[in-house]
């Protein structure tokens, strides 16, 4: 009689497991099944920005769903990434990562609200993205006339992200100069008063200030880079100008919240890694500028992890504080 029970037990233990799995199958057969937000944690008109509705417009052509980009700006990116975090791990809401606020922001910010490792599920690199070094055409025509200026004289660099900062930041100790920081709330607005000449250069993703460039009211005299930009081949590198040791990369990643489950997460990173290896999206990113870099989930969860160790030393190295 008990080996009887324990055979009706043991089947009702095994039909309930089994549609269990059927019933988590399909749940995840179907993701998604609704429309999914990536938010851009800075302002429209942003290289950030422009990067993930490009990204966003090529996942609605693959997920089946409308792929929506809402900007949720301010505080350094924080507002946007921080509502991120505390938003369902579904896969269904969605960050764009970035040097600025997950390498920089850490050692800038006191009491930063987010960790950038732990606090996310790390879906995939996206692109890296070398920053020009551009000046208002007044001020100088090469590297060297540029220290030569800024030993006469003090400059002031206009910065809206963190990572822009800390490039500045970090040239200014390399080359052995001093500068007053002026900070915006976007590097558009940066962009368009170094333009103006209310302040004298900034370190910028060329997307920002490529409008700038071509008419002639800023002037790239460097690219942050190991080698020169296809976009901008005649500007040579920090680095052909005799400043070595500036080894921060720009990268820009998507990320969902901690928690989001597995079989999710590996979706998403084969949809992202799909549709940024195809040639016309290429092309896309390396018009702009940019370096198509999808990597795995567990590279990016590294790569977050060393490029946040590499931008606190270069920060303590400038003499910058957290605040």
């Amino acid at each position: 009689m008990w080996n009887a029970r324990a055979r009706q037990l043991m089947t009702l233990v095994t039909a309930s497991a089994a549609a269990l799995l059927s019933v988590c199958g399909a749940a995840w057969a179907a993701f998604p099944d609704k429309p999914l937000r990536i938010i851009v944690p800075f302002t429209a008109g942003s290289g950030t920005d422009w990067i993930g509705r490009a990204v966003a417009d090529e996942l609605t052509k693959t997920l089946g769903q409308p792929v929506i980009v809402e900007n949720k700006a301010g505080a350094d990116g924080r507002i946007g990434t921080d509502f991120v975090v505390k938003s369902p791990a579904d896969g269904y809401t969605l960050v764009i990562t970035s040097s600025a606020t997950h390498s920089a922001n850490p050692g800038l910010i006191r009491n930063l609200s987010y960790d950038p490792v732990k606090d996310f599920a790390h879906v995939s690199l996206l692109i890296t993205d070398p920053l020009v070094f551009a000046v208002h055409p007044s001020v100088a025509g090469s590297v060297a006339e540029f220290i030569n200026v800024a030993k006469t004289r003090k400059l002031s660099f206009g910065y809206g992200s963190n990572s822009s900062l800390v490039a500045a930041s970090t040239f200014n100790k390399l080359a052995k100069v001093e500068a007053l920081a002026v900070p915006y709330k976007s590097q558009p607005q940066a962009a368009t008063d170094t333009a103006g000449g209310q302040v004298n250069y900034l370190f910028s993703d060329a997307t920002a200030i490529g409008a700038f460039l071509k008419g002639g009211r800023l002037r790239a005299l460097a690219m942050t880079g190991a080698r020169r930009s296809e976009q901008l081949p005649d500007v040579p590198t920090l680095a052909e100008q005799g400043i070595e040791g500036f080894d921060l990369q720009v990268w820009v990643g998507l990320a969902a919240p901690a928690g989001t489950p597995a079989e999710v997460m590996k979706q998403l990173n084969a949809e992202v890694r799909k549709v940024m290896t195809r040639a016309d999206v290429r092309e896309k990113f390396r018009v702009a500028g940019k370096t198509v870099a999808p990597n795995s989930i567990e590279e990016q969860t590294v790569l977050v992890q060393r490029q946040l160790e590499a931008w606190s030393r270069r920060i303590a190295d400038a003499g910058l504080k957290a605040e």
